[in-house]
């Protein structure tokens, strides 16, 4: 037999090898290339290889547009690649601007195909619909998925009240912004705000009356009865929310503030004060706007007693003015009195310094003083 060279030993291995290397895998051939994202061939289908130079060119599917400044082209380069490497040609095609009445779109995106946005109503209104949209494919054509509506919020008929009415028509429906007003029959007064505003609930969908609707009673104050002073009006009996001054007579003062008024309860708030002979340190009070008694909810902050003046009233005022009057007239008096002292004093010292005689070497003495002074002297005998 026959003996076989030895290189011919590795013919077996050799062959496996060739069988390893892929069959697409020629020199000169590209392979066929990878699947490009929104595009196609523009004409024929990919084939499993290419000849070195070969260029396809592309073009995008539905929905997708080409992107600016890029070529839909890939080539076969002499290193068996295709250049560009994994290229970018098409972009979703943009929808149209949503017009939402009353509302906005709050999410900011191209609003390309597949995009999302997101709506919002204005102030007053509430959304009807699907709070998103998506950008999608219709009939070749690229639009929003479904566009919601904002619908004015609504508030029901406003309550009724017991012995009063609502001004103007009533209706099943009221807007938002929408403004009632009550008024109470004949012989009753009106407690609380008298309109109503339609405004939004916490919810922010449903509407709301407010504030709250207000009552219709009979309140009557009776008229105060104030000794050593008087009130600002002669009636026996005043409405709600009536307000009354009080005065004290000359030598009285207040005990409390002047001014009161007639609450919801049929009571004066603060209370009716009293008037107190002499002067006394008053602590100012304003009675709150519903006729309630004032420090319900926070008391005022006093001052300290030496700094704070008393309350001015016309009986305080005229005890003050007349003690001011005693007090300036006595300064008068006084200061006369020692004017006059002073004048008299001044006249005596003049008068005396009159009758003293002034010094010898200024004196003139008459010639005839010898004989006036000297006495008559009698010749002696002899």
């Amino acid at each position: 037999m026959r003996r076989l060279p030895r290189w011919s030993a590795g013919l077996p291995a050799l062959a496996l090898l060739v069988l390893l290397v892929p069959a697409t895998r020629e020199t000169g051939l590209c392979n066929r290339p990878d699947r490009i994202e929104h595009a196609e061939l523009r004409t024929g289908e990919l084939q499993d290889s290419y000849d070195v130079g070969t260029t396809l060119t592309y073009r995008c599917i539905s929905g997708y547009e080409l992107i600016r400044g890029t070529t839909p082209q890939i080539q076969c380069s002499p290193a068996s690649q295709w250049v560009p490497e994994a290229p970018q040609f098409c972009q979703g095609r943009k929808c149209p601007s949503p017009n939402l009445e009353n509302g906005k779109v709050v999410s900011v995106t191209d609003m390309r195909l597949g995009d999302q946005i997101t709506f919002a109503c204005d102030d007053g209104y509430r959304l009807i619909g699907e709070r998103t949209a998506r950008c999608n494919l219709k009939a070749g054509a690229v639009d929003w998925n479904n566009i919601p509506f904002c619908q004015r919020i609504p508030c029901f008929p406003p309550p009724q009240i017991t012995n009063g009415t609502i001004s103007g028509d009533v209706r099943d429906e009221y807007e938002y912004g929408t403004a009632v007003t009550y008024r109470c029959d004949a012989g009753y007064s009106l407690i609380g705000k008298k309109s109503l505003v339609c405004t939004v609930a916490a919810d922010g969908q449903n509407g709301v009356w407010d504030p709250p609707p207000p009552e219709c009673k009979v309140v009557q104050c009776p008229r105060p009865e104030i000794k050593h002073g008087s009130i600002s009006a002669f009636m026996p009996s005043f409405p709600y929310d009536h307000s009354l001054v009080i005065t004290c007579d000359a030598g009285y003062t207040l005990s409390a503030a002047s001014l009161i008024k007639c609450g919801a309860d049929s009571n004066w708030h603060p209370p009716v004060p009293t008037c107190v002979f002499g002067a006394t340190t008053v602590t100012p009070t304003i009675p709150s706007g519903d006729g309630t008694a004032p420090g319900s909810t926070k008391a005022p902050k006093e001052e300290p007693a030496s700094t704070k003046p008393p309350e001015s009233t016309p009986g305080s005022s005229n005890v003050l003015g007349i003690a001011i009057g005693c007090l300036i007239g006595l300064l008068i008096l006084v200061a006369v009195i020692v004017l006059i002292l002073r004048y008299r004093g001044h006249r005596t010292q003049g008068k005396t310094d009159t009758g003293t005689s002034p010094p010898d070497s200024y004196r003139v003495v008459p010639q005839n003083i010898d004989m006036a002074l000297e006495e008559k002297k009698e010749p002696a005998q002899v």
